[in-house]
């Protein structure tokens, strides 16, 4: 009994999940009976009052899948019975349960959706078309995941057996992109690989290697592409056969199997050319370039003995104490009498004639000293004489006899009788000869005594009752710097004070922000040129401080490489920013006793402070030598000494720098005159980027007081350009960042300098007599570049020209277009001049790194036809173009427009205008 109600409940719950059958809907014996047009009408009337009727789409739906219905169609039944399914979904429950009676389920429009959709793949499979089952895909979305899954498969076969037909990589491509899913996707992928490696070998370059493995890094038949690379690279590099072909070759194939071969070629060519140029750098060069080569302990040999040899000839022209009493020990004969004369020399230098008696006491009794040691003997019996014309005469031409013909004339100096001075120091000519000290000596005390030069106190606003000393003229000329100390308003022993110019003149100067302290002496030594780098004395040795976006910086001191003493101050860098000036308490090798004396630092690529360089005899003497000042011109050295042809004690002097690539040549000094120069301490002058003013400072203790005065002609600096602005953003904000400048002739980097990074302004000097390209170096910024041509100019320039720069990727994002300003061509010509090298460089840099496809256009002013206009600037921007492909830029990432005329940037009513609109611009493109 319990089995039968089991099976009874089994066969009941089986029924509850059959679909329904419906025997009767709207229309249906009309259908049934084949009655189509008459169904048509009265469904469409039922349909007109309720469309959302769920038996009437039902109805359609049959009315549609009846196959004798001219109107049959198995996409209008799908789509009715697909309505009909979500209407009965919709429908509250009461209404689902009437539905239910006549025969309406869920399982019920299942398996009708099963029938039509079936009808339609069979469809599909009767066309057996790509499209065909597309189509299917597209418009039975409800068909079950098996039919769907037989319609995807075949297309998919169908599909690759194209692509298969056609066998090209972009058939093959379209097939994958079109069916990721496909399982004949690995096959496609191979074929892909096959046909690109194919077409590689047919092409056999490198070029061609590397671009099927850039685009195929996952293809099995990289590693063979590769081994064609160095094969090929190779052969290149052997055919050119320079060291830097090889080396470029290591440098790209450092795994490569023929790097060794490569790598052993280099050292035999380079020992060769060490061997040829036969020169201790050369030799110690290779050396240290090659320190794995089996040629390095020869070559360190070698130049061991060349050194040896070259010491003897340069010894001349810089000796110094140790080199020369080393070689005077280890040498004989001639060479060895040379040094000796030599280190005489650099004894008697001295302003201290007794100073000789140490070079007697080691190498008195050299017999062809002899008459040389009758002469010095004689001065140095004198020398407790002083100023006497036994002693001077005895030891000119030394600068210890000039030194005490100052002193013997020093009475008639301060009280103003120059004729008497004059006429004492010229009846030792016959003693002094054509020594250029005494000559300059000579020359102050017979020039007239110009009186328009006149010191100017800068009045109440910068000097008070305390002591104003060391002022610092900013670059610019708005800002002016010194050190006060026993003010009302110091803070500590010494301050650093800072005023700034007004239309009224020099403002209330007021203590400098951040950096001054209760219980350090801090002075101000110099300002860089662009304004954001303090240099500062605290307590014998020199700080910096770097203006930041909130305010100067704490003080850090430089280096051990400027703070190279116990004692240093009077530190300048150079307009350039590449090079720091100042004076130390550290002898040079050419002094027998100490004295203050220059030095200069030079910055390294690493942005590191390098080992001191003496500036030379020419400069520094065995007296003390401070304040050095090179002007923005980078030529005009200012600096004060006790020695040269001081007429008193610190004298200010100017000398030319004689060669741009030496710190160690200059002119003769030359004393600024007794208009200037008193018998006091002259110090710390500091000359406008114009060269017409100088600033110092004048008197001892409360005294001192800060002054200017208007420098003669003769006695300026070089004109120079200024060219300042703001550095601003796309959205106005200022730019932190830094600026180069370089010698588009050389190609070479000659200066930097950065924006504040307050306001982005900028301000850069330039000494006249080269062609500057200067711009932005920043990773994050375009490198907008400009050109100021100064070779033929002798007159000061200055050049207002705010920039605005944008970003990387807003130039991406907003396809915004940037002018390659410092690209160079001949007039209505295309070819690119060499000055344009530097600019192309960069942009070579920035395409490297960055792999953006590129649109490079040209624009030209209206001077001309139109016609002539757009093919010049299409001509032109195919030249970058075509530079950008020689050095290693793909060409496929470039294009090139030329739009004539047709897009000024500004007027062609004037010759700047104009300028601005001969242009080349590149934009990167998304």
């Amino acid at each position: 009994m319990w089995v039968r109600f089991l099976l009874a409940v089994l066969v009941a719950c089986v029924s509850l999940n059959l679909p329904a059958q419906v025997k009767s809907y709207p229309c249906s014996k009309q259908i049934e009976k084949g009655q189509f047009d008459k169904a048509l009408k009265k469904l469409n009337k039922i349909l007109e009052k309720d469309p959302n009727d769920c038996e009437v789409n039902y109805a359609v739906y049959r009315y549609y899948f009846a196959k004798d219905n001219p109107d049959y169609s198995i996409r209008g039944a799908y789509l009715s019975l697909a309505l009909a399914n979500e209407l009965y979904a919709r429908v509250d429950e009461k209404e689902q349960a009437k539905l239910r009676k006549k025969g309406y389920s869920f399982d019920f429009f299942r398996q009708q959706l099963e029938t039509v959709t079936q009808a339609a793949y069979d469809q599909a499979q009767a066309s057996n078309t790509i499209s065909a089952y597309n189509e299917f895909l597209r418009d039975y979305p409800l068909a079950s995941a098996a039919l769907r899954g037989k319609a995807t498969a075949t297309r998919n076969s169908l599909a690759f057996t194209q692509a298969v037909e056609q066998n090209t990589i972009t058939a093959y491509k379209t097939f994958i992109a079109a069916y990721p899913e496909a399982v004949e996707v690995r096959q496609a992928q191979a074929k892909i690989y096959e046909l690109a490696y194919a077409e590689a070998l047919r092409e056999n370059t490198i070029a061609a290697y590397r671009k099927f493995i850039d685009n195929y890094p996952q293809a099995p038949q990289v590693g063979q592409a590769q081994g064609k690379i160095y094969s090929i690279a190779y052969a290149e590099a052997t055919q050119v056969n320079t060291i830097g072909a090889y080396q470029q070759f290591i440098k790209w194939y450092p795994y490569a199997p023929q790097a060794k071969s490569a790598q052993d070629k280099i050292y035999a060519m380079a020992y060769a050319e060490a061997e040829k140029q036969g020169t201790e750098d050369a030799y110690r060069d290779f050396a240290q370039r090659y320190p794995n080569s089996p040629k390095r302990d020869e070559a360190l040999q070698r130049a061991e003995a060349v050194h040896n040899a070259d010491l003897l000839a340069t010894l001349p022209s810089h000796p110094d104490i140790p080199t020369l009493r080393q070689a005077i020990t280890s040498w004989t004969g001639p060479a060895r009498d040379s040094c000796l004369l030599m280190l005489h020399d650099i004894y008697a230098s001295s302003y201290e004639i007794t100073d000789l008696r140490d070079f007697y006491d080691d190498y008195g009794d050299e017999p062809f000293l002899s008459e040389l040691k009758a002469h010095d003997q004689s001065a140095m019996e004198y020398a407790d004489y002083g100023d006497s014309d036994a002693f001077i005469r005895a030891a000119a031409p030394y600068p210890s006899a000039l030194h005490a013909l100052r002193n013997g004339v020093a009475s008639y100096m301060e009280s103003g009788q120059w004729s008497e001075a004059k006429r004492i120091v010229a009846s030792y000519a016959d003693v002094f000869g054509n020594d250029h000290a005494y000559r300059d000596f000579l020359r102050i005390l017979s020039e007239p005594y110009d009186k328009s030069i006149k010191p100017v106190n800068l009045g109440k606003n910068i000097n008070t009752s305390g002591e104003e000393i060391a002022p610092v003229i900013s670059a610019d000329g708005k800002s002016l710097l010194f050190c006060g100390e026993d003010r009302n308003d110091n803070l500590g022993a010494e301050d650093i004070y800072i005023s700034r110019w007004t239309s009224k003149g020099w403002g209330k100067a007021v203590l400098f922000p951040d950096v001054n302290t209760a219980y350090n002496n801090e002075s101000p030594k110099s300002l860089s040129a662009d304004g954001t780098k303090l240099t500062l004395f605290k307590d014998g040795r020199l700080y910096y401080c770097d203006k930041g976006r909130y305010g100067w910086q704490e003080p850090e001191p430089f280096s051990e490489n400027i703070n190279i003493s116990d004692w240093q101050s009077d530190a300048m860098m150079t307009s350039d920013g590449r090079a720091m000036l100042f004076a130390a308490d550290k002898k040079t090798g050419y002094e027998n006793s100490g004295s203050t004396n220059i030095y200069v630092s030079l910055l390294d690529e690493d942005g590191n402070w390098g080992p001191p360089i003496d500036l030379g005899q020419t400069i520094n003497t065995s007296l003390d030598e401070r304040s050095p000042f090179l002007h923005p011109d980078m030529k005009t050295l200012y600096f004060s000494s006790e020695g040269h042809s001081s007429i008193g004690k610190y004298d200010v002097f100017m000398s030319t720098r004689l060669s741009e690539d030496s710190w160690t040549e200059w002119s003769e000094p030359i004393n600024l005159g007794k208009e200037i120069n008193s018998l006091e301490n002259d110090c710390w002058y500091k000359i406008s980027t114009d060269g017409k003013t100088a600033y110092f400072s004048k008197g001892m203790g409360n005294g001192a007081d800060i002054y200017s005065l208007n420098m003669p002609a003769h006695l300026r600096p070089r004109p120079v350009a200024t060219i300042s602005g703001k550095l601003r953003d796309a959205h106005n904000n200022p730019v932190a960042t830094t600026l180069r400048w370089e010698d588009l002739e050389s190609r070479e980097q000659v200066g930097q300098s950065h924006t504040d990074p307050q306001d982005g302004s900028y301000f850069i000097v330039l000494p006249t007599g080269k062609n500057y390209g200067y711009y932005i170096d920043d990773d994050e910024y375009f490198p907008v570049a400009e050109n100021i041509d100064l070779r033929n100019t002798d007159e000061a320039v200055q050049i207002e020209d705010n920039v605005t720069v944008a970003t990387f990727e807003q130039m991406i994002e907003e396809e915004i277009p940037m002018p390659l300003n410092n690209l160079f061509f001949d007039t209505g010509k295309y070819d690119l001049l060499p000055p344009s090298i530097a600019e192309l460089n960069r942009v070579i840099g920035i395409l490297q790194s960055r792999k953006l496809k590129v649109e490079i256009s040209g624009h030209t002013d209206d001077v001309g036809t139109d016609a002539d206009n757009q093919i010049l600037s299409e001509r032109r921007a195919e030249a970058v173009r075509n530079y950008l492909v020689e050095n290693g830029i793909a060409a496929e990432l470039l294009t090139t427009k030329g739009y004539g005329e047709s897009r000024p940037v500004a007027t062609n009513k004037t010759e700047a205008g104009r300028r601005k609109n001969r242009r080349v611009e590149i934009k990167f493109m998304k």
